[in-house]
């Protein structure tokens, strides 16, 4: 899809036009053009299979030149005309052939029509997820976590779904013109009073089609508040076990389903009350055509059959409008509120950065930077410097301000005073995303995937090898107990990776953030909750990539464990101030 700004479309409450222009823009012309007439051709073969009824029945009762009608004459001419014999053989040839050309049409075209539509679909799947991953930090924290679950998921779908939809609805419409049209040619009272009675048939069942609407729009956001609140509660479900609330969600989701029961039940209650009202009509349709047909004395019964024929495969093509078209309104209100999520993460894109590629050996500093939620500084005119090639502490009680220095220094935010220079260069000119690859970064809470360990540890990097994530592993300490799984580095995790313990994970973790072989390593918090010995181990481990490697290690925590190996310990108090606490440099890093 293009990247250029997106119109807003807007709902659809009476400019279908632009709502039909506006879908089957999605598709290239040449696709609408394929799949349009592709249904058109299929009709056109099907009107040939049926047509040859007649002169078959005519020919076999031996009214082939005596016979007055019209249709059956015409085609009799025609067979001659190309040098085909009119006789019954000939003419169950030629309905087998119709109908079998139909048939291969129709499947070739929907064929290729189920890959637009998925196109359709996959194509605002990778565009929303592409404008994800470039929104501002300040955005994407803001989004319920369900609302992108379902957006990428039957949002998405609907897209393509609308799309299937308009082309269903065009071809339907050409192919009863034809029927319409072959059948005025015998009696155009009758075609014009098809004609008529289906745009009543529209019209009349407005309001029906008004009401499924309201309940499609309430089921969507019934649908995308399950799905948040579920998602939620499945990410904590371990403390919700264990305290005994799973009664308590249960009744909350109980409740919810309902809700979701009720405007479904609503929704499937119009578009069949839509359905099953046609059939009175269809009914009046076809007993007046018979009536007026078998009291004509201009027409030969022939031509009434073959009309009745084609009146009823008329009907058949315009019953189900009324279901297609409740289907496109419930789609596009879907697509409307994907596209609008689309221009919601366009706009939230992040700044680039500069185009300075970002050069790390002698130090990280803050000038003065302030920085703040709303009109709460968290940060105000803090100044300290990050060497290079040693550990720096950066602590301090929750809330003043730790991890948002480090999300300053990630770029995830922006000071709003003041400078972050890395190497004297203001961060704000150089190309951010290059400055990131040579971050290593290790939070607080681990997220590990529902994959093996190698690509919990190369975040399925194509180019990464089983030699370096064993390497990694091995400077993480996880070596020791990775080899010793079943599968070794292609053992399964589990969801959250919860067959491992937390220090198992937090190595894991640790390994992660050294496999690119960062610069500046971070460590947000990471041995908290973590037993003293294992944070002990994890702290010899981060000591001896600092002497053996020089990289850099920034540690957020109060934990006095970093403190005392930290060459540099800083303390923020109430996020004004900042005191440097003069620590004795250990013996390994000294050397």
């Amino acid at each position: 899809m293009s990247r250029r700004k997106r119109k807003k479309l807007k709902p659809l409450d009476g400019n279908w036009r632009q709502a039909v222009i506006q879908v089957l823009r999605l598709a290239s012309p040449f696709q609408r053009f394929t799949v349009v007439g592709g249904l058109f051709l299929s009709s056109m073969f099907e009107l040939l299979g049926l047509a040859m009824i007649i002169p078959l029945l005519a020919s076999v009762s031996m009214e082939v030149h005596g016979g007055k009608g019209a249709i059956t004459n015409a085609i009799r001419k025609g067979m001659e005309a190309v040098g085909l014999p009119f006789d019954p053989l000939m003419i169950l040839l030629l309905i087998v052939l119709g109908f079998t050309l139909k048939a291969v049409v129709t499947i070739t075209t929907m064929r290729y029509v189920t890959d637009i539509v998925a196109g359709i679909g996959n194509s605002f799947q990778v565009q929303l997820l592409r404008n994800l991953l470039r929104a501002r930090w300040s955005f994407f924290i803001r989004q319920p976590l369900g609302r992108l679950v379902h957006a990428t998921g039957s949002e998405a779908a609907a897209v393509g779904e609308s799309f299937l939809s308009i082309a269903t609805i065009l071809a339907s419409i050409l192919q009863a013109s034809l029927f319409l049209l072959v059948a005025a040619l015998i009696s155009w009272k009758l075609a014009l009073l098809a004609m008529a009675i289906g745009l009543l048939m529209f019209v009349s069942f407005g309001k029906l089609v008004r009401s499924s609407r309201i309940a499609a729009r309430q089921h969507r956001a019934q649908m995308r508040q399950l799905a948040g609140n579920f998602t939620d509660a499945m990410i904590g479900i371990k403390p919700i076990r264990a305290m005994g609330r799973t009664d308590r969600f249960g009744r909350l989701f109980e409740a919810d389903a309902r809700g979701i029961a009720q405007t479904l039940r609503a929704r499937v209650i119009s578009s069949e009350y839509v359905t099953e009202m046609q059939e009175p009509v269809i009914g009046v349709l076809l007993a007046v055509a018979f009536y007026y047909a078998t009291q004509s004395a201009t027409l030969h019964p022939t031509d009434v059959i073959i009309m009745a024929i084609l009146l009823v495969r008329t009907i058949s093509i315009l019953s189900p409008m009324q279901r297609i078209v409740l289907r496109f309104i419930q789609s596009y209100d879907l697509y409307r509120s994907l596209d609008d999520l689309l221009n919601e993460t366009a706009a939230a894109a992040e700044p680039s950065g500069g185009s300075l590629p970002p050069v790390f050996e002698r130090a990280i500093e803050f000038e003065r930077v302030s920085f703040g939620y709303g009109d709460r500084l968290v940060l105000q005119d803090l100044d300290l410097t990050i060497p290079c090639g040693v550990i720096t502490a950066l602590a301090g009680p929750s809330g003043v301000g730790k991890s948002t220095a480090v999300d300053l220094i990630a770029g995830l935010y922006e000071p709003v005073a003041g400078h972050i220079r890395i190497d004297g260069v203001d961060l704000r000119e150089i190309d951010l995303q290059r400055w990131r690859h040579l971050l290593g970064y290790v939070p607080q809470e681990v997220t590990l995937f529902h994959d093996t360990v190698f690509r919990n540890v190369s975040l399925w990097e194509d180019g990464a090898t089983e030699e370096e994530v064993i390497t990694a592993l091995q400077v993480a300490g996880a070596w020791s107990f990775v080899s010793e799984l079943p599968q070794g580095l292609h053992q399964m995790l589990g969801e959250r990776g919860h067959r491992l313990s937390g220090g198992q994970r937090q190595r894991i973790s640790i390994a992660r953030a050294l496999v690119h072989k960062p610069k500046l390593l971070i460590l947000d918090e990471a041995t908290t909750g973590l037993d003293p010995q294992t944070e002990a181990e994890i702290c010899q481990v981060v000591q001896r990539l600092c002497v053996e490697q020089r990289l850099t290690v920034l540690a957020i925590s109060h934990q006095p464990a970093w403190q005392q190996i930290a060459d540099r310990v800083y303390t923020i108090v109430d996020g004004t101030t900042v005191q440097t606490h003069p620590v004795v440099v250990p013996m390994a890093s000294a050397s």
